[in-house]
């Protein structure tokens, strides 16, 4: 099935920290292009959009200007103690999440983050392998967040695997899987069989979270399909849930 047409602007304008920091992997092409280009989107769609790499910005008063939080390419651990109060109190509050690609590698040892993002990154091919052409399969495709891609949705990544198997998470909506089958031989194997997935969504302690794994690549952020992707995960993370106008 070829793709439908692109979404809809939103209904209603969001205030948007678009976070970047990372201290464990460094995803230097996915910033160099996917920081402009994202942030760019996301823009063009309406939203005031507030770039930032210093995790001082989670306090009280750092995130009271936003609507919703998107981690695009994090990495690693950098938030204290007074930090992770604050980010845990904004999203209770009612507020969103997005995550992007290593987003499920960041803070991973804070087990209210995993849970937020719904699972751990365990590994993904290597050498020739680490970037390959696979088949992205739409979970759920009555859902706008997806409803637009082509089924299946043909393009080449890093394609990640889960230190847990994101399908038995029964909180989390999924949206896109893997089509294991697809991918070279020899890719590795966590034991799984036929597809996993590789975005979903959850409704999470009175906030929203939204994550997909998709985007290594600087060339990722080049696709329209999957800029639109990223920014409907943001809208609907970052949409009125149980917090006041």
């Amino acid at each position: 099935m070829d793709a439908g047409p692109l979404p809809d602007l939103p209904l209603r304008p969001l205030r948007i920290l678009f976070f970047t920091k990372e201290t464990l992997y460094f995803h230097t092409d996915a910033h160099t292009v996917g920081d402009p280009a994202v942030s760019q989107y996301l823009a063009s769609r309406g939203h005031a959009v507030t770039m930032s790499a210093d995790a001082a910005i989670f306090s009280p008063a750092g995130l009271a200007p936003f609507d919703v939080v998107l981690f695009f390419v994090t990495s690693g651990n950098f938030m204290d103690d007074a930090n992770k109060a604050a980010f845990s109190a904004f999203i209770t509050s009612g507020h969103g999440f997005a995550g992007v690609h290593s987003a499920s590698i960041t803070e991973y040892d804070w087990p209210f983050f995993t849970q937020l993002v719904g699972a751990t990154f365990w590994g993904h091919g290597t050498g020739s392998d680490q970037i390959t052409q696979a088949r992205v399969l739409v979970a759920a495709p009555g859902v706008p967040l997806v409803s637009f891609l082509p089924r299946p949705w043909v393009r080449s990544d890093e394609w990640y695997y889960f230190t847990t198997n994101p399908a038995d998470n029964a909180a989390l909506e999924q949206l896109l899987l893997l089509d294991e089958t697809s991918l070279p031989a020899d890719y590795p194997d966590a034991g799984w069989t036929g597809a996993h997935p590789l975005s979903w969504r959850q409704s999470f302690q009175g906030g929203r979270s939204f994550y997909t794994a998709l985007g290594h690549t600087g060339e990722s952020y080049t696709e329209d399909l999957f800029l639109a992707t990223i920014a409907l995960g943001v809208e609907w993370a970052g949409a009125p849930s149980t917090r006041n106008p």
